[in-house]
């Protein structure tokens, strides 16, 4: 019983020495403004210090023996004292509790040695409070580490006004120490070559939040942004060297600045901003860094949102442009999640146009889409099959709220790519075109009989007509006999007989030498020819 009540308050005393070794040493450090990151190292090297008492009181006591175990153990420490410098010095959260958990457990396992506590119980106990005091640890002297970072930032930042902002953007020549926000600035892209995670937020954030919050008038926003994108633009190339977390960060807050840039009615701040994310894109894409394709598409889609609802369309158009070259690239390299993320910002995009009056970007919208499902029907397999299949997705959803007029634009570029993909020898994609035109054609005749819905109708047999002679020319015989079969079924509603009549006839005007294809066809439409 007695030899049970030593080992336990052995144990606490392991524990209470492992506690207060890792507070004492958060306090003179946080007293002394010194970097806690190197707390987890301090106990590390506690541990090793320990370690080489113990030996050198086995070399005193000649116990030879045991020096070869406990010489194990020093290298050990050794070696995991130089894994928490090494773990403290990248500055990652999870670095950063790895240092503290990792230098706590080698302290409570070196402070137990020398005690001889073996108990495997005991000793597992006090190992698993080590862990957790570690994370306490690490967790207290984040959260000390990030007031004094909001500290810095807020006095940094805290006299900065509008007026100052907008007169070192309008300079023709400006230096650094001219520019009110040149110490965060700076502070942040060492941050960002340090892998600092928490200052480089704080202080992005504290950056993005007071330029919007200076923002009023037109010109003056206008200013602020550029000047801020000119930083962020230059912070951006940094982290693409370093981080791709931080490049995503950076995007966000461009993104965030060209938004309130249009809501503040700068059309020219907004049409800077998607300029600024189309230069960090280009750099992006030359080094081969395609995993923030979707950031770039999210801060893109943010700003020309917001303006689309403004009614801003240079910037709506702008955006487009780099829509295109972002879903063109990302068909490019086979990155479907990026592809379907263009698609649903063009559907947002369609649908604000859609309830707003007298826009003219809505053909660009649609325009944009065909030139990126033209560059999907290059994609192989499987990867071509479900994002084509959703680029049509798309369109049907958008001929369902566009107006007559735009709707006739989604034909056409369905037309456009169907007529593409039979060129390139593509059965699958054609008949998916030939089965959404022909959807579109009965919807509309079933909507009712007036002059748009026969204009409709007349646009869709037209583009059947020519999808087929397209396929015929490829010898694409499951196509022609879909666009049959489409024809059969339209011709069933009388407002259409005629202009069935007419494409049927056209289509056996062209037909050059592919006598037996057009066979096939009309034998899938089965009506009558004249």
């Amino acid at each position: 019983m007695e030899i049970l009540l030593t080992t336990i308050i052995d144990t606490a005393m392991v524990i209470g020495l492992t506690a207060a070794f890792l507070f004492f040493d958060i306090i003179i450090r946080h007293n002394l403004k010194m970097s806690l990151s190197g707390i987890g190292s301090d106990l590390a090297i506690g541990a090793f210090s320990v370690q080489i008492a113990v030996i050198a009181a086995l070399l005193t006591a000649e116990v030879t023996p045991e020096i070869a175990t406990d010489g194990m153990l020093l290298a050990l420490f050794g070696c995991l004292w130089a894994t928490t410098l090494w773990q403290s010095s990248k500055r990652k959260t999870s670095g950063y509790t790895i240092s503290f958990i990792t230098g706590t457990t080698i302290f409570t396992i070196s402070v137990a040695h020398l005690l001889e506590l073996h108990n495997p119980s005991l000793l597992g106990a006090a190992v698993a409070v080590a862990v957790i005091l570690g994370f306490i640890g690490s967790t207290l002297t984040k959260n000390l580490y990030n007031e004094s970072i909001v500290k810095k930032f807020d006095h940094m930042l805290g006299k900065v006004t509008a007026y100052d902002l907008i007169e070192i953007s309008t300079k023709s020549t400006s230096r650094d120490v001219d520019d009110p926000l040149s110490s965060a600035v700076d502070s942040i892209r060492c941050a960002i070559r340090e892998d600092d995670e928490d200052k480089f937020r704080t202080g992005l954030q504290k950056i993005t939040t007071i330029a919007q919050n200076l923002m009023t008038g037109s010109k003056d926003t206008t200013e602020i942004t550029r000047h801020m994108n000119s930083h962020l633009l230059e912070m951006g190339f940094i982290a693409l060297e370093k981080d791709g977390e931080a490049t995503k960060t950076i995007i966000n807050s461009i993104g965030a600045i060209g938004t309130s840039a249009s809501n503040h009615g700068s059309q020219a701040g907004a049409v800077a901003s998607i300029a600024t994310i189309g230069s960090l894109f280009a750099a992006a894409k030359r080094r081969h860094t395609m995993d923030i394709q979707r950031q770039f598409v999210g801060a893109t889609g943010d700003i020309t949102r917001s303006a689309a609802s403004l009614k801003q369309e240079a910037t709506v158009e702008k955006g487009l442009v780099l829509f295109k070259e972002i879903g063109d690239n990302a068909a490019f390299s086979g990155d479907s999640s990026t592809m379907t993320a263009v698609n649903e910002e063009m559907l947002e995009l369609a649908r604000i146009a859609a309830n707003k009056e007298h826009t003219t970007y809505t053909r660009s919208i649609v325009l944009t889409m065909r030139d990126i499902g033209t560059r999907i029907l290059r994609l192989e397999g499987n990867e071509r099959q479900e994002a084509f299949k959703q680029l049509m997705d798309s369109f049907r959803r958008m001929g369902k709220f566009m107006s007559h007029r735009d709707g006739l634009e989604v034909t056409w570029a369905m037309r456009d790519l169907g007529i593409a993909a039979s060129r390139e020898h593509l059965g699958d994609e054609t008949l998916r075109v030939i089965k959404e035109l022909e959807e579109v054609g009965i919807t509309a005749l079933k909507d009712g009989s007036d002059e748009r819905a026969d204009e409709m109708v007349r646009q869709v047999i037209v583009s059947l007509q020519e999808i087929c002679i397209s396929s015929m020319r490829s010898e694409l015989p499951a196509a022609i006999s879909a666009v049959g079969t489409a024809f059969s079924r339209i011709e069933k509603y009388d407002e259409a007989a005629i202009m069935i009549q007419d494409a049927v006839m056209d289509i056996g005007e062209y037909k050059t030498g592919e006598d037996k294809l057009y066979q096939l066809f009309l034998k899938e439409y089965g009506g009558k020819t004249y």
